[in-house]
């Protein structure tokens, strides 16, 4: 295991990932919730220092890294947006859902793919962070100075739990934006935990370009076939689905075109869905979407 740099920058918004996002100059656009837009080379934006380094005052031999557990993950990321393309592109015009077949190995590179922008996530960062307070405070009486490095050593062991989780089961729907662009934030709608322990219906929602975004839900029971399903949205579901992305982001969010219309949520700078249970993470609209996915059926 490398040695951590200290001050290294780590994106949440992988840099192959974000290079989808760029207009005709080859820059992102960003919104932070005060409405400031700036315009970034996608390498220069989307990052935290340190964010996956245990690192201790002074230096200690127990300081360490996490990032490299995301390289299979960045250096897949290309080769996925480009599958996510063709799944849009082969979606029939004016089509509701389309069964979309998915090999042993391009799920093997989806499932790394969702789960490291999960526990790269800011909100999963925030989240990890509080439950260390929380758990410090209960168990100890008091908080000590580390919960920093109390949630890091909780978020580098999550990468293979949840990549597993997403490759062996539940369903796969990509979700087209027909109408509009989605927007892509510093947290997304998942209810999986600082935890390998999986809820009962785990389920994770987040765009990975512009017009394509995936839904990894565990149903209590499904179709075998088809393994996943596009689903062509209309222009007030994708506006709906972006005011998800905002509920559950804190100050950032990429786009393309147009600047977005910005929430009272979002605006207020905090995650306004503080905790992963079940009852926080329901969208009528999302668990339509799934109800549509789960009815296609395909033989095997």
């Amino acid at each position: 295991m490398r040695k951590p740099i200290a001050g290294e920058k780590h994106h949440w918004f992988p840099k192959a990932m974000a290079k989808t996002w760029v207009d005709t100059d080859g820059k992102v656009s960003r919104m932070n919730h005060l409405g400031r837009s700036r315009r970034l080379h996608p390498s220069a934006t989307g990052y935290v220092p340190d964010h996956h380094n245990i690192l201790w005052e002074g230096g200690s031999p127990w300081d360490s890294t996490f990032e490299p557990r995301f390289d299979a993950a960045d250096n897949t990321f290309g080769e996925f947006t480009g599958w996510l393309d063709q799944i849009r592109s082969d979606h029939p015009f004016g089509a509701r859902s389309k069964a979309v077949p998915v090999s042993d190995e391009a799920r093997a590179i989806l499932a790394e793919c969702l789960a490291s922008l999960i526990v790269r996530s800011p909100r999963l960062r925030f989240l990890a962070e509080k439950w260390a307070a929380q758990r410090q405070v209960q168990w100890l009486g008091f908080q000590p100075n580390n919960v920093n490095q109390t949630a890091g050593g909780t978020l580098q062991h999550l990468q293979g739990p949840f990549s597993r989780a997403i490759r062996s089961g539940g369903k796969l729907g990509f979700l087209i934006a027909t109408e509009g662009s989605f927007l892509f934030g510093d947290g997304l709608m998942t209810n999986l935990q600082d935890s390998s322990d999986l809820p009962l219906s785990p389920m994770a929602m987040t765009a990975i370009t512009p017009h394509v975004a995936v839904m990894w839900f565990s149903p209590s029971s499904c179709w075998a076939f088809p393994k996943a399903v596009s689903v062509g949205l209309s222009g007030d579901e994708v506006t709906s689905f972006n005011e998800i992305v905002q509920g559950h982001s804190r100050s950032t969010v990429f786009y393309i075109g147009e600047a977005p219309v910005l929430t009272e949520s979002f605006k207020s700078g905090e995650h306004q869905c503080p905790y992963v249970g079940d009852a926080a993470n329901r969208a009528s609209v999302v668990d339509g979407w799934q109800a549509e996915i789960l009815e296609v059926f395909e033989p095997g």
